[in-house]
């Protein structure tokens, strides 16, 4: 009997507590959001480089300056992420996987270098993106 007046006391204080309807937040109109959109993950029109695909490749063959270091095999990958802004320039721009403080250094000095993009476009205006581009290094 004790067992059955303490459940039915624990469940209508759980419930007087937890029971509460959510309070539902006000939603800002379309026309202010869009000023506040910052990063889209799906864009109608991505963030390119300056001439396509094959001018990026050129242009890290070009500029990507190996660090002096002793290889005993094929190093790998950097992947570099960054922001392409609503002007093209590239911001925040860091190590997500690397492969130590050399090659990671080299890595982000060629993007130091890297000129302006194409920016990315969500309903006809220039959004900001994230990316993440890999830089080889390989012998």
């Amino acid at each position: 009997m004790k067992w059955l007046l303490l459940f039915a006391w624990m469940s209508l204080v759980c419930r007087s507590m937890f029971g509460q309807a959510p309070v539902k937040s006000k939603q800002l109109p379309d026309t202010v959001q869009e000023e506040y959109l910052v990063f889209v993950t799906q864009p109608e029109i991505p963030a390119t480089y300056p001439g396509g695909f094959d001018s990026l490749r050129a242009f890290v063959q070009k500029n990507l300056k190996y660090p002096r270091v002793k290889l005993e095999k094929t190093p790998g990958k950097v992947f570099v992420e960054f922001v392409v802004k609503e002007d093209g320039s590239l911001d925040m721009i860091k190590i997500v996987k690397g492969l130590g403080d050399p090659y990671d250094k080299c890595a982000l000095d060629l993007f130091d270098k890297m000129p302006k993009w194409n920016p990315a476009k969500y309903r006809g205006k220039a959004v900001e993106i994230r990316m993440v581009y890999p830089v080889m290094f390989k012998l």
